[in-house]
């Protein structure tokens, strides 16, 4: 209880352990000094920078894998000989599973 070195936060701790880490890539002669000093000096402290930066670059990640999907343009025109059919029931399957459904206009186009 009495104890006189004060606890450390959880978010100290990281940004000990951050810094450190720094320390250790600057001692590899990774130059990250260069990134850090200049938003150090501007009063963004690096540590939550560079998490925004990596959680920015998981989301673009994710949507460039998973968010954009393919779409395919189709065209059709029901004819009767040479004459359009006006209110045909067109069909799209994809195996047995029905994937879209529309009626042509009056030129025989959905």
């Amino acid at each position: 209880m009495g104890d006189s070195v004060p606890r450390q936060g959880v978010y100290e701790r990281l940004e000990d352990s951050w810094y450190s880490f720094l320390e250790s890539l600057e001692g590899r002669g990774v130059p990250v000094h260069v990134v850090v000093e200049p938003l150090e000096m501007r009063g963004v402290p690096s540590l939550p920078a560079f998490l925004a930066l990596i959680v920015l670059l998981a989301a673009a990640s994710a949507f460039l894998f998973f968010g954009a999907q393919e779409t395919i343009g189709l065209s059709v025109k029901v004819l009767s000989g040479n004459e359009p059919v006006e209110g045909a029931t067109v069909r799209v399957w994809s195996g047995n599973q029905l994937v879209a459904e529309d009626l042509t206009g009056g030129e025989g186009f959905l």
